[in-house]
């Protein structure tokens, strides 16, 4: 099996106008621990913090300065300003991430991110270039349009997660190209550029944090996992 370096970015420029929290989410506290500080560690089992990058909004310079204060180690991690979009931010990010490598793009809202899913990915890209740990949703759904809607089959809509992983010279490339709207994701920048998007499974539990209610869910999961360890 082919080997690569394994490399991290992590998106966390963003804004947090919805989560009702007094600080950014990715520096709130949960269980004792910033959210930043729950991703990392859940990705040093697979690279080191040298080979992590994180995106951060210029405008929270001072909280970063902060977490460096608690947490010394994170020197070695690398850090880059974001733009207005998160597709800025990990165009940024991207320049630091070298060719014949692969790379997992993580939310810096999702700090439940399990072993097994960034095992996946990574084992995923390395096999076939890209890594889009879906979901199945157990809601029924509708797509509406206007007055008009119509039920849609379940089986064939997925949950969309991160790390969204990929053979790093591709997604390099594929971000070689100007913003649009519908660039929502990696991968649909990944899809833009002609590139095939592979699935694998992701976890449940994988949340992304916009509310105070997901704190809250947050915070009972990492229990429970700190009791079942």
């Amino acid at each position: 099996m082919e080997t690569r370096a394994r490399y991290l970015i992590i998106a966390a420029a963003g804004k947090s106008d919805r989560s009702g929290t007094n600080i950014p989410k990715q520096y709130a506290i949960i269980n004792n621990k910033p959210v930043l500080i729950h991703i990392i560690e859940a990705f040093l089992t697979h690279l080191e913090l040298e080979n992590m990058v994180i995106a951060i909004s210029n405008n929270h310079i001072d909280y970063w300065q902060k977490l460096k204060k608690n947490y010394p180690e994170l020197e070695k991690v690398n850090m880059v300003i974001g733009g207005p979009e998160r597709f800025h931010s990990i165009k940024a990010a991207l320049k630091l991430i070298p060719d014949n490598a692969v790379v997992a793009i993580h939310d810096g809202a999702r700090p439940l991110i399990d072993q097994y899913t960034i095992n996946e990915c990574f084992t995923t890209a390395l096999n076939k270039g890209s890594a889009i740990p879906v979901v199945d949703s157990t809601d029924s759904l509708r797509m509406a349009d206007g007055l008009e809607n119509k039920s849609l089959n379940r089986k064939h809509i997925k949950r969309v997660q991160t790390p969204q992983t990929f053979k790093s010279e591709l997604i390099k490339k594929a971000y070689n190209t100007n913003y649009r709207d519908n660039f929502t994701d990696d991968a649909s920048v990944f899809e833009f550029a002609s590139n095939s998007v592979f699935l694998c499974k992701g976890n449940s539990e994988n949340l992304k944090i916009t509310s105070k209610y997901d704190f809250a869910l947050a915070s009972i999961i990492l229990q429970d996992r700190d009791l079942s360890s």
